[in-house]
């Protein structure tokens, strides 16, 4: 070791914490690494060197509880960033097939007067098969992000507001509401 060197800080294993240490460990390092990651994306290292040796014992475990949680996500690399959307303490999950269908619903609809459209019609303007398309479309009404109208037949994205209505029905557990017909 070069005499300018100083010894690292040995970091306390997190293992040998009770679990009310672990706890509150967890609940300050969370607020640390949010507060971190608001500024800019930061690869683990980066993380780690910001941290005091009593607090990198639990990095790893808070780190994965802020990705179940949906609160940060990892972008490649070691690399996290806080994630700037969504309601925090859901999972975020890839989806491309959903996000597109979804996509392209929405994007269909608001050219028509119905703001509304058919499988066929987005099936088409995507190159999917029907089948994939209603599979999606069925999954995004389960997740209250649509709507099928029994009238016609076609399908529309549901407004922001009744969306966020419709998942918080779903997280407690309560039957979805259907918008009254207009």
């Amino acid at each position: 070791m070069s005499p300018r060197a100083r010894p690292l800080p040995v970091a306390q294993p997190f293992h040998d914490k009770s679990p009310e240490d672990k706890r509150k460990a967890r609940r300050g390092l969370r607020r640390r690494l949010l507060l971190l990651l608001e500024e800019r994306p930061m690869t683990v290292m980066a993380l780690r060197l910001a941290l005091d040796a009593d607090e990198a014992g639990a990095l790893v475990a808070t780190l994965d509880d802020l990705v179940a949680a949906g609160e940060i996500a990892a972008i490649g690399h070691g690399a996290y960033t806080r994630v700037p959307w969504g309601p925090e303490m859901r999972p975020v999950v890839a989806a491309p097939l959903l996000d597109t269908v979804h996509g392209a619903l929405t994007h269909l609809a608001s050219r028509t007067r119905r703001k509304s459209c058919s499988v066929g019609l987005v099936s088409d303007f995507l190159g999917l098969s029907l089948e994939d398309v209603a599979l999606s479309l069925q999954q995004l009404e389960l997740t209250g992000l649509v709507s099928f109208n029994d009238a016609n037949g076609e399908w529309a994205p549901i407004g922001t507001a009744t969306a966020r209505r419709v998942r918080k029905g779903i997280d407690e557990g309560i039957p979805p509401m259907h918008s009254p017909k207009r």
